[in-house]
């Protein structure tokens, strides 16, 4: 990664480093749920309806945070919320491990997901706020594969450490983390010049928020994030299952193909971004909106031949990762500094909620058609909103058209890595 020329600011790689690992670790305490659900039924005599409670648990908490940080953000700054986000997640983790039965270690979840709120868009705002508009795309993407990582390596690690300790110990190992990734945001993470938020209150978060949704360009942004997640939760939930039950894969074998996704969000995540800052960041987005359509029904043919599961949700992975990039790059540049982190985070909770409602929808159409209407309604979802991203949302980078200049610098104008 490019370093800074200036000695009194750490080096960009390290920065983007610091973000990197907030968002592997918040991510890998969310992934390793479902895989160690038997292992924490087990352990806490849970059934398998109660166990399902543990997701909720998480779920709602995040999402009101979610909609509460932004505004703070806004107010405080996005190095603040990092750090106070990053060191309250964990020691909230670490805090499972004085779970001595499963409504404690239901309320330990219900305390990360406020704490996980926190955190949800505050390293992608960070971005926007702290470098040139020429490298956002390609930061963003490095940086989007902490997604990544926590697919490839918290899955097997949160099993593992379920199995042979203990399953509060899959938690704890991630609230180490997170207190590392507090450390390296308080040494490295500068705090970017630019323009905050006035006073916060009440009135003042509700009115940010009509605004929001009275501007077309940033209501249209946020639903067509949330639309994005219904199609995500339609197909994925039951993909297992299909794989297992229809292409004869084994467990094993399936939790391959999505490290093998993994492996594809890392490849293409900093690649597309680096295309998003070359050709703009609608065609990323929609393109790779378009792609995730094509692999959804493509996964299909998995039926007949079980190797194509791999080929086809690398591919998939490959697309989201470029979506996912281009469009939080494009959705954060929509607004100043001082409303950006209200969108961001706003669009990143319509997200869980889309996911939710997808997840919702999935279980009926997979028992009334099979693992081809999840597919299908999947497909259709994306493809939609392929043709939205590229007819509705604005292309915010400023492509061939340099900026007029000012009569002096601004705060908006001096991220703290100008040449990054």
């Amino acid at each position: 990664m490019p370093r800074r020329n200036h000695s009194n600011q750490p080096p960009l790689g390290l920065t983007l480093f610091a973000l990197w690992l907030v968002v592997f670790g918040s991510m890998s305490q969310v992934l390793i749920v479902a895989p160690i659900l038997p292992r924490i039924g087990a352990q806490f005599g849970a059934d398998a309806a109660a166990l399902g409670w543990l997701l909720t648990a998480y779920a709602l908490p995040i999402s009101v945070s979610t909609l509460l940080a932004g505004p703070v953000s806004d107010r405080i700054g996005r190095r603040r919320i990092l750090l106070i986000g990053s060191g309250a997640l964990g020691v909230a983790l670490l805090g499972h491990l004085l779970a001595r039965d499963f409504a404690e270690l239901m309320a330990a979840r219900i305390i990360a997901g406020v704490c996980g709120g926190l955190l949800s868009g505050g390293a992608f705002a960070y971005i926007t706020d702290a470098l040139p508009e020429n490298k956002r795309g390609w930061a963003t993407g490095w940086v989007n594969t902490g997604f990544a990582g926590g697919q490839i390596l918290s899955i097997p690690l949160g099993s593992w450490l379920a199995l042979a300790i203990d399953a509060r110990a899959a938690f704890a190992v991630f609230g180490v983390v997170m207190l590392a990734a507090c450390a390296l945001v308080y040494w490295v993470v500068p705090q970017p010049p630019v323009q905050r938020a006035g006073r916060l209150s009440a009135n003042g978060v509700l009115a940010g928020y009509a605004r929001l949704w009275q501007a077309r360009d940033t209501r249209d942004a946020c639903l067509t994030y949330g639309a994005l997640f219904i199609a995500i939760g339609v197909f994925v939930p039951y993909l297992p299952d299909f794989l297992e039950r229809s292409a004869g894969l084994t467990a094993l074998a399936t939790a391959l193909v999505f490290t093998t996704g993994g492996c594809a969000m890392v490849l293409a995540g900093p690649r597309s971004g680096r295309w998003s800052d070359r050709v703009g960041r609608k065609p990323i987005a929609a393109g790779g909106t378009a792609v995730v359509a094509v692999c959804m029904l493509a996964m299909l043919l998995a039926d007949r031949w079980a190797w194509a599961a791999y080929l086809v949700f690398a591919l998939t992975m490959a697309g989201a990762a470029s979506r996912s990039g281009a469009l939080r790059t494009l959705v954060s540049e929509l607004l100043p500094a001082e409303r950006r982190g209200t969108l961001i985070y706003v669009s990143l909770a319509l997200g869980q909620l889309g996911f939710a409602a997808g997840s919702a929808l999935a279980g009926p159409i997979y028992v009334q058609f099979g693992f081809v209407g999840n597919a299908v309604a999947g497909c259709v979802v994306s493809a939609a909103m392929a043709g939205l991203i590229w007819r509705l949302l604005p292309e915010t980078l400023r492509l061939m058209t340099p900026p007029t200049p000012a009569p002096g610098p601004t705060p908006e104008q001096t991220p703290p890595f100008p040449n990054g």
